[in-house]
C-alpha cells in the first residue's frame, strides 16, 4: 500500500501521533548541547556494542564506532565550550582563542588573531580539537601545572590519534572504509570459535567488539571528567558569586 501521499509533512506525523507502543520525547534536554547530545550517542553505542555477542551482526560494527567517535567529537567540544566560557567571563580569555558562544564560527577558523596557532579550522578534526582542548585547559586560570591526560605520548592522547587516523573528517566511517589500512591488523581467515561459520574472505580483520567499547568508555570517561570540572570547580562559583551579590 502507499503511503499518505496527502500534502502533510511526513516528520509532523511522526511528532503528536498516537502511538502503539511508548512514544519518544524528542525535547526531554531543557537545553540540548553537545555533553547531551553525546551522551545519547555514547548510550546508542554501548546498546549495540553491548547486544552485539548475541546479535552477531557484523554490519553494525562500522556504525558502532561512529557512534562512539562522534560522541568523543562531541564530549570535546563541550569541554571546549565549558574552558572558553569560563575564560570569557572572569575577561581573560587569550586572543588567540575564538569565543565560546558561537561554535560554527570558531570552528570555520573565523574569530581570533590572523597568526592563532588555531586559525586552521578544527571542524571534526579530533587531533585539532584535542591540542586545542590541552592547550585551554593547562592555561593559568584554568588548572596549570596538572595532569589531564591529554599529554602527548600518554594512552587517551594516542587513542585519540588512532582515532584521528582512522577518520580524519568524520566522514571516513560514514562510508565504506579500507579497514586493511590499519597497521598491525590481525588477520585470519576462520573465527575462533566458531568452526562451522566457513572461510571468511583473505586477510579479514577480527575486531574485539567487547574490548572496543570498554576502551571508548574509559576515554569518553576521560574527557567527560575534565568537563565535570571545569564546570565543578571553574564556571559554578561563578554562577554563586553573581547571585550573592
Amino acid at each position: 500500500m502507499e503511503p499518505d501521499c496527502e500534502q502533510h509533512s511526513v516528520i509532523d506525523q511522526w511528532l503528536n501521533a498516537p502511538a502503539a507502543g511508548l512514544p519518544a520525547v524528542v525535547n526531554w534536554a531543557p537545553e540540548e548541547d553537545h555533553a547531551t547530545l553525546s551522551a545519547g550517542f555514547e548510550n546508542a553505542a554501548h546498546i549495540l556494542a553491548g547486544g552485539w555477542q548475541t546479535l552477531r551482526d557484523d554490519g553494525v560494527v562500522v556504525p558502532i564506532i561512529y557512534l562512539y567517535r562522534h560522541a568523543v567529537e562531541l564530549t570535546l567540544k563541550a569541554t571546549i565550550t565549558s574552558a572558553t566560557s569560563f575564560l570569557d567571563r572572569v575577561g581573560e580569555l587569550p586572543e588567540d582563542c575564538v569565543l565560546h558562544p558561537d561554535l560554527p564560527r570558531w570552528l570555520r577558523g573565523q574569530g581570533g588573531r590572523l597568526d592563532s596557532p588555531w586559525k586552521l579550522s578544527p571542524g571534526h578534526n579530533l587531533d585539532q580539537l584535542t591540542r586545542y582542548l590541552q592547550h585551554l585547559i593547562t592555561l593559568p586560570q584554568l588548572f596549570p601545572g596538572e595532569e589531564s591526560g591529554l599529554e602527548p605520548g600518554g594512552w587517551y592522547r594516542r587513542l585519540l590519534a588512532e582515532l584521528h587516523d582512522l577518520d580524519p573528517d568524520g566522514s571516513g566511517l560514514r562510508y565504506p572504509t579500507r579497514w586493511n589500512a590499519l597497521a598491525n591488523a590481525q588477520t585470519r581467515t576462520r573465527r575462533p570459535g566458531v568452526p562451522d561459520e566457513g572461510d571468511l574472505p583473505e586477510r579479514n580483520i577480527l575486531l574485539d567488539v567487547d574490548l572496543m567499547s570498554q576502551d571508548f568508555q574509559k576515554l569518553l570517561g576521560r574527557l567527560g571528567a575534565i568537563n565535570d570540572r571545569v564546570t565543578e570547580e571553574r564556571l559554578k562559583p561563578l554562577s554563586w558569586e553573581r547571585d550573592a551579590q
